[in-house]
């Protein structure tokens, strides 16, 4: 018999929990007589439109692919590459057209980033996280989000981020702007008003302001940021020690620092953060994990004894609890808050914490581990090898191989790990069937998890999904019935394909692409205007959200 995991109370945002290091690369193009079994940091120079190679490439590999973060580079087409000693190479960048404009989903609203800095949103308003200056309860379409104080708008955004009912922004000149539901001082304007438009987040003590972030988070009812400086800053909610300041103050409405390891000092030397539904995650440059706040199933990984909650950062164990865990690339929360998934640079993938379900895909039926175990292999054989990326849904966990195939464990009431069952869980990772359950997807480079649905990006720009399908989410002109394997998104109104897709993002019950050409589609559950198709009618397949 399937069990159920239990739901939280609080809805819950995927996009606060998503895989939060993206990359980029460049490879060489064919026929470049370059040996790239010996490349260094050091021997590779590269040219191009801003371009920081020294400081921000983190990787290079035998096959001649360099990775970089996202912040060192700017779009560009027109890239050379040289080795010591050899001529200098011809590269493609692999960068969507692009790079700044996407897309965040909250609990049941959604929040759009334009290439020229606007921010738009739609959804459910009845919290102002539309920040739009109005008490409208939803909008079906998209409305401008406000400037500071609601006069005029807000521009100059380069990154943006969803808690559960308020919304971040994150500005070119490293000043942060939140709006909407306020209750815990999750917005950081030393008060616990909602707002209804965007104000700055203060500064230390309260005072001044913020200022030198290039990263946010939100939580359900906390919001982290990075400093380019490597320090995280937090605030909101404090009831399980997600602020990580070492107190026991329920919130805190301004941003105080995060303290070090064990208390001791402050956390520096971060390059990336992530929330789950009542605990944060950092990821240090040497490669090591650091988690704070609630605890109870084991989600900080740091082997404690019955610790429900740590009110300070704690380093994530090693493997089955000995040493600490090092070598992490991507980390991943799952969305009901109590798993984490964390992908390493050599491709193996480590989870820990809730375990009710089997999403830990180590085919144990332990109800939860304290430490990083590493995810078995098919038929629970070995391991799940050669990873290049992680997602999860509220109860279950999605991996991709280098090679494009998809791996899913975990909860499966609705068929949300794609291989043409329902009704049980699966304890390791089984390989997502084709359409009609004959073979299996292949050729894939995004996956997204929704509540109990799943949906994924091939290199082609085709979107496929799979799971539950009760408001239309899988997008294939049907709803009602759950799809056990995976059916192709139909096109508008239903006709051909969807085609020409960049990005994908799931909320917990509806879907948000964005196409090459910059425009944005939605389908799935629409009771509050989440699809921004000026309607309030769950939607089947893609309509194309009225986005400028």
């Amino acid at each position: 018999m399937i069990r159920r995991p239990p739901r939280s109370t609080q809805s819950r945002s995927s996009a606060a929990s998503d895989v939060y290091k993206r990359q980029t690369s460049l490879e060489v193009t064919a026929g470049a007589d370059i040996p790239f079994q010996n490349w260094t940091s050091t021997s590779v120079t590269v040219t191009g439109e801003g371009i920081n190679f020294a400081l921000n490439a983190f990787s290079v590999d035998a096959s001649g692919k360099i990775t970089f973060n996202e912040d060192s580079i700017q779009p560009t087409t027109a890239l050379s590459v040289g080795i010591q000693g050899y001529p200098a190479a011809t590269c493609a960048l692999n960068l969507p057209l692009d790079l700044k404009a996407s897309i965040a989903c909250g609990g049941q609203h959604t929040i759009a980033l334009k290439e020229n800095g606007e921010v738009w949103a739609w959804g459910n308003n009845n919290l102002g996280q539309l920040g739009d200056n109005s008490t409208t309860s939803y909008y079906s379409y998209p409305i401008r989000v406000k400037d500071e104080n609601g006069i005029g708008f807000l521009t100059g955004v380069k990154l943006i981020a969803a808690g559960n009912n308020h919304g971040i922004a994150l500005k070119e000149n490293g000043e942060v702007l939140t709006w909407g539901l306020n209750t815990y001082g999750q917005l950081g304007d030393n008060s616990t008003t909602t707002r209804y438009y965007p104000i700055r987040v203060k500064g230390e003590n309260g005072a001044g302001f913020l200022t030198g972030v290039k990263a946010i988070a939100g939580g359900v009812f906390h919001t982290i940021a990075l400093k380019e400086n490597g320090e995280v800053w937090a605030w909101g909610s404090n009831v399980s020690g997600q602020l990580g300041d070492n107190s026991t103050t329920s919130y805190y409405r301004y941003p105080i620092r995060v303290k070090g390891e064990n208390g001791v000092g402050f956390l520096t030397g971060v390059k990336a953060i992530a929330c789950g539904y009542s605990h944060s995650i950092a990821l240090k440059q040497n490669g090591e994990v650091l988690a704070w706040g609630r605890n109870d199933y084991g989600q900080l990984g740091d082997n404690s004894s019955e610790a429900s909650r740590s009110y300070y950062p704690v380093t994530v164990k090693g493997e089955n609890g000995i040493g600490n865990l090092t070598g992490i690339k991507t980390i991943a929360a799952g969305n009901g808050g109590n798993h984490t998934i964390a992908l390493k640079e050599n491709g193996d993938v480590l989870t820990w914490g809730y375990n009710y379900s089997g999403q830990l895909g180590n085919n144990s039926t332990t109800s939860y581990y304290r430490y990083p175990i590493r995810v078995k292999g098919e038929n629970g054989a070995g391991f799940l090898t050669g990873v290049k990326a992680i997602a999860s849904g509220h109860s279950h966990s999605i991996a991709i191989e280098e090679n494009g195939n998809i791996w899913a464990w975990g909860y499966n009431n609705a068929g949300q790990l794609g291989d043409n069952t329902s009704g049980t869980n699966r304890l390791c990772p089984v390989r997502v069937k084709s359409e009609n359950g004959v073979g299996f997807l292949t050729g894939f480079i995004k996956i997204a998890g929704g509540a109990y649905h799943t949906i994924a990006l091939k290199e082609n720009g085709e979107v496929w999904a799979w799971g539950q399908n009760n408001y239309g989410q899988i997008g294939d002109n049907t709803s009602g019935t759950s799809r056990l394997c995976p059916v192709r998104v139909t096109g508008e109104n239903g006709l051909g394909f969807l085609t020409g897709v960049k990005a994908i993002a799931s909320g917990e019950n509806h879907t948000i692409i964005l196409k090459e050409n910059a425009k944005v589609w939605a389908w799935g559950q629409n009771n509050y205007g989440q699809l921004g198709d000026n309607s309030t009618t769950n939607r089947s397949f893609p309509v194309r959200t009225l986005f400028p």
